[in-house]
């Protein structure tokens, strides 16, 4: 069976746990955006200018998997619909996981309220499309009993 690389494992995890600290601690970043929107000043604390460091740091991971995932793309599943299914949540959470930090780089530096507006957009899709993946690696899991989900688990 397809396994992934132990580097493509931790980066997945890696983003998967930047995406949660990203969400649990959004608020100062948010209340920063605001007051510069209204004319205030650029000073971010400490929990806001990690936001803008973890984003960045998630925009250069997932172009670091992509550019492995060219290199290694993953195996088929053998079925068909669900391949296609798999194919498109993939690009979409790709696409994504991109457009995230750059709309909030184009907001923070660029002063862009609609950029802002974006980037919150983009992290509730976010949410869904991470959703479905959840789900999907759930269904082949515990329904299908397919082993798909040991591609992502080191090998021993």
């Amino acid at each position: 069976m397809f396994r992934y690389t132990t580097q493509q494992i931790v980066l997945h995890w890696t983003i998967v746990l930047l995406v949660i600290f990203q969400y649990l601690w959004n608020g100062p970043m948010g209340q920063a955006f605001g007051r510069l929107m209204r004319g205030g000043d650029k000073v971010l604390g400490p929990v806001a200018l990690a936001h803008l460091v973890v984003g960045v740091t998630i925009l250069a991971i997932t172009i670091w998997r992509l550019a492995l995932r060219r290199r290694a793309p993953a195996a088929p599943h053998g079925r068909a619909g669900l391949d296609r299914v798999a194919v498109l949540i993939h690009a979409l959470l790709h696409i994504v996981l991109i457009a995230i930090p750059l709309a909030g780089l184009a907001a923070w530096f660029g002063g862009i309220g609609r950029a802002g507006d974006l980037h919150v957009l983009l992290t509730d899709l976010l949410l869904v499309l991470a959703g479905l993946h959840v789900a999907a690696a759930l269904y082949h899991h515990f329904v299908l009993k397919d082993g798909l989900m040991n591609r992502l688990r080191p090998r021993r």
